[in-house]
């Protein structure tokens, strides 16, 4: 019996496998056919917060991984995405910046970009 059922989970996996394969071939077929980037509507925003206009910031130090000062002054001229984390997170911290370094080069392509870790 238990030959039997081996036998039958084998033939299984052979005759669904190349459908599988298929089917997954056709659909990245079908998603390169989807019309170019330009042309597909604006993803819309998770979360954001859009401030009327920008605030001063005061003055402020903090000492970063090279033991050297990081004021104010390294905001000037450019774009800082702040993220707040841990540096032993399991979980939410590596996926979170794994996220920012896929999107970073095609935000810096737009303006002057620099990801702080607090």
């Amino acid at each position: 019996m238990p030959k039997t059922i081996l036998i039958i989970c084998l033939l299984l996996f052979g005759l669904g496998g190349p459908w599988v394969v298929k089917y997954y071939s056709s659909s990245e077929s079908r998603a390169d056919a989807e019309p170019a980037q330009e042309m597909r509507a604006p993803l819309a925003l998770e979360s954001a917060v859009v401030f009327p206009k920008a605030l001063a910031i005061p003055p402020f130090a903090l000492v970063d991984q090279h033991n050297q000062p990081f004021t104010q002054a390294q905001l000037q001229g450019k774009w800082s995405l702040f993220f707040i984390g841990f540096t032993f997170c399991p979980d939410i911290c590596p996926t979170t910046l794994n996220k920012l370094s896929a999107a970073y080069p095609e935000l810096s392509a737009i303006a002057p970009l620099q990801v702080i870790f607090l």
